[in-house]
């Protein structure tokens, strides 16, 4: 594994120039910020090695081994097979209305020993369906050694009638047909329970929308900024059984093909 390449460095780079590359990297790997996993954990352990002048040193100049069979070295080479602990992935559900103004939560999993372990999970407004948060040492703790880590992936319902795009709010509601035809002003208690009233224009047309600026999801890490709420409008149509006011709507539909 070539760490220099890692980090995207010429291996005559400074001791600056690699702790810069690696700060970059590591904002853009993070798993807290959607990053690969995988990646940042490769990008911490070229920065681990190269930004330790005696582990550097020794990575840029190994020295071979040569075997002696004593007692001293057996255990040596049992340490280096020393397995690692693993990881540990799990889920954990929300609604998108708690996406508004962020959730904590705490979660308790078993361990491959049997033994329960606790988590306080604090989930950040703005947070996206599939997210991981990582808890470094949390994972696994078979072996001796380091613990595995612990991530937790977020998995975020949509209730019916709502969808999300990003920072972008869908909102279906169902209005009185002919409320679209002569035009009305419609009351809407949005999501994070906030109400809204929208204009509906005379002629509005089944699934037009409008919208909304700064009532959509909460910007990831700065939830001051909030993205659009679109309302897409569906036509309601009420049963009408009184008799009576059925013939003057159908008096009032020949009117409309005049």
């Amino acid at each position: 594994m070539d760490y220099y390449k890692i980090l995207g460095v010429p291996r005559s780079a400074s001791a600056q120039d690699i702790k810069k590359a690696y700060k970059k990297l590591a904002m853009q790997n993070h798993p807290d910020r959607g990053g690969d996993v995988s990646a940042f954990q490769r990008v911490q352990e070229a920065y681990e090695t190269l930004s330790n002048p005696s582990k550097r040193q020794h990575y840029d100049n190994p020295q071979p081994r040569q075997q002696q069979w004593n007692s001293q070295n057996f255990h040596d080479i049992f340490r280096q097979q020393r397995p690692r602990n693993r990881d540990i992935t799990i889920g954990t559900k929300l609604d998108l209305k708690e996406v508004f103004g962020g959730k904590g939560l705490i979660a308790n999993y078993r361990l491959n020993s049997g033994r329960i372990e606790t988590v306080t999970i604090d989930v950040p407004a703005g947070a996206r369906n599939g997210d991981t948060i990582r808890f470094q040492g949390l994972g696994d703790d078979t072996f001796p050694g380091p613990r595995g880590n612990l991530f937790v992936k977020l998995q975020i319902n949509e209730p019916k009638g709502f969808a999300r795009d990003g920072m972008t709010l869908y909102q279906e509601v169902d209005v009185n047909v002919v409320d679209m035809i002569t035009g009305t002003v419609y009351n809407v208690t949005t999501l994070d329970d906030k109400n809204l009233s929208i204009k509906i224009p005379p002629g509005t047309k089944a699934n037009t929308k409008f919208n909304i600026p700064g009532y959509g999801i909460p910007k990831l890490h700065e939830p001051e900024k909030r993205g659009n709420l679109i309302i897409v409008v569906n036509p309601y149509i009420p049963k009408v059984q009184n008799q009576d006011v059925l013939r003057k709507l159908k008096k009032l539909r020949k009117n409309l093909d005049k």
